[in-house]
Formats: C-alpha cells, sequence, structure tokens
C-alpha cells in the first residue's frame, strides 16, 4: 500500500497547484486550431483522471482483501498502468480515454457478480462515466480541427521531402563531375546535358505527383 500512499500525495501536489474544471461541463474547454484529441496532450483534462482512478483503486484493494477476483485484479492492473505511464503534459486524452473504457468494461463485469450491499464499485462506476462523457465531448469539439491539423501535417512532410529534392536538383545541376561520368558513356555533351535534364524533370514530376498537397 506504500506506493498508493506516494501516488496520492503526488497527485494531492499536482493537483492543488491546477484548477480542476467541472467534470460534466465542458464550456471552459480551450482547443487550439491545430489541437489533435488523438496524439496532442491537454493536461488540464487529463488530470481530472486521477481522483477517480485513486478512489477506484483503493475501494478494489479493500474488496481484494475479502474476494479473489481476476477481473478486479485486470481493472487494478490497469489502473496502475494509467497512474504510472500518464504524464499531463506529454499524455493524448485518448489514451486515457482508452483505458477507462477498459477498466468501466471490467467494472461492468465485475458487477453481474457482485453485491450492491457488500462488494459493489457502483460509486466509483459513476465517476468513471462522467469522465468518459466530458472527454467524448472533448473529442466531439477537437473534430473542427482535424482538417487543420492534417493540413499542416502534410505541410510538414511535403517541406522535408522537397528540402532533400532541392539537395538532389542542387546535385544534378551543379556537380561537373556527373557530367563528365555520363559524357564517359559514349554521349555527347549535348546528349549528356539532355540525359541530366529528363532525370531532373522526372524527379520534379515524381514530387509533384507524389505530393500530399498536390
Amino acid at each position: 500500500m506504500d506506493y498508493l500512499i506516494d501516488a496520492q500525495n503526488y497527485l494531492r501536489e499536482d493537483l492543488s497547484t491546477h484548477n480542476s474544471p467541472s467534470v460534466m461541463n465542458v464550456s471552459d474547454v480551450k482547443l487550439s486550431d491545430s489541437y489533435n484529441f488523438y496524439h496532442d496532450p491537454l493536461p488540464q483534462e487529463v488530470r481530472l483522471v486521477y481522483d477517480p482512478l485513486m478512489k477506484l483503486m483503493l475501494r478494489i484493494r479493500a474488496i481484494l482483501k475479502e474476494y479473489e477476483s481476476p477481473i478486479l485484479n485486470d481493472a487494478l492492473f490497469i489502473c496502475n498502468l494509467i497512474i504510472t505511464e500518464c504524464r499531463p503534459k506529454y499524455t493524448p486524452v485518448m489514451k486515457i480515454l482508452t483505458g477507462l473504457e477498459m477498466i468501466l468494461n471490467k467494472l461492468e463485469e465485475w458487477e453481474i457478480y457482485a453485491s450492491k450491499s457488500h462488494n459493489s464499485t457502483t460509486n466509483e462506476m459513476t465517476l468513471f462515466k462522467q469522465l468518459i462523457i466530458r472527454y467524448r465531448k472533448v473529442q466531439i469539439l477537437s473534430w473542427r480541427n482535424l482538417l487543420s491539423w492534417k493540413k499542416n501535417k502534410m505541410i510538414k512532410e511535403d517541406f522535408e521531402n522537397f528540402i532533400r529534392l532541392a539537395h538532389t536538383l542542387e546535385r544534378q545541376v551543379f556537380d561537373k563531375m556527373l557530367y563528365k561520368k555520363t559524357v564517359n558513356k559514349r554521349l555527347t555533351e549535348i546528349e549528356a546535358k539532355y540525359e541530366i535534364e529528363f532525370k531532373i524533370f522526372e524527379l520534379l514530376d515524381l514530387f509533384i505527383r507524389e505530393s500530399s498537397l498536390g
């Protein structure tokens, strides 16, 4: 249980330095134009997972003292994984959402056999459901930014390809040794120049046809 105490102390300190938004209200969520729910972090949202996770872990530990359950052990394992791997400044919300839904599935399976008065996790499940609903709302809000994110991604990829292309063209145009090697293949200087120009044209044509931006 020592690791739980350490985790609680860490989370208490982390939460005390940040304002936690109301779980069901997403009107205060501000997303940048380039934000991608599936890849980008959103620290103020990810931090919301700490409180329900810790409450559930403590509840599961209490139940496991009296009842053996592979289902709850699986749920506890996922909780531990999220706690240890979660870094609000770097972890995408989608990754946390996936973990929460996996835990919720385990809890729903457990509730089939659980006694509501003795070993139920209904209260903890309610917190999870609220947070999942919030994250889904944030996901919907982020959809309007996906086209902008995709456009910026394609521009970055094409720019990187263009730099490589420019380097290749510079070598083709200004490397005199390349001309000499081509002339040595029993081609006239004009024919060699034509062959190299044709290769340059092929490179440009390939770049334009395969460019994401067209």
